[in-house]
């Protein structure tokens, strides 16, 4: 009792809408404002004026694919959108366009940022770490990764490539999860 929902859903009609019904994820920004991937592209919901912002790739761009699966934001305030086929892509907040870049990690069924600001992603193919060089005037920080994957000789290893989500705990652990069941990661010993 007492409880009321709001139904928001894609109106052909209406630009300010949902870009489509079929929605992967759903992630709060350091504004407010709450992003959805849907099969369609990204969405920003502005709570004040109850309205959608689209955002959807160039079908020309290097980075394409409309099916947002996973989304975060990193230091520098740019939105990173993952994508199932499409990879990992970062849109410019400022501008409201997909920076026409693609980084090869596909199926990202998760993107986490820990509580030093360092963006992680989970995908089929194990667990990336993102490193971002300093922000010169005028460009974008440069971007490299760190992978961790299954190694059958190291029982250290996770026990599986395929991340599907990611949490740290307060005391800094990484928690991930995999097909194979939960794995503890520690930051500083890798």
């Amino acid at each position: 009792d007492g409880y009321s929902f709001t139904k928001y859903q894609f109106d052909p009609f209406d630009s300010s809408s949902l870009s489509q019904n079929t929605i992967y994820t759903i992630w709060e920004d350091q504004y407010g404002f709450i992003w959805v991937g849907t099969y369609e592209g990204l969405c920003r919901f502005d709570r004040s004026t109850e309205k959608f912002t689209r955002f959807k790739p160039d079908p020309n761009a290097k980075f394409s694919d409309p099916n947002i699966s996973a989304v975060n934001e990193d230091s520098d305030g740019m939105i990173w959108a993952g994508s199932f086929m499409g990879g990992l892509c970062r849109l410019d907040r400022q501008k409201g366009i997909f920076v026409d870049e693609r980084f090869e990690i596909l199926w990202v069924n998760c993107i986490y940022k820990d509580k030093a600001g360092t963006l992680w992603v989970g995908n089929p193919t194990g667990l990336h770490r993102i490193n971002l060089t300093a922000k010169k005037a005028g460009k974008l920080s440069g971007v490299s990764f760190t992978h961790y994957q299954y190694d059958p000789g190291n029982p250290n290893s996770l026990s599986s490539n395929k991340v599907r989500s990611i949490f740290e705990d307060h005391e800094g652990i990484m928690w991930l999860v995999t097909d194979k069941g939960l794995n503890s990661f520690d930051k500083k010993t890798g």
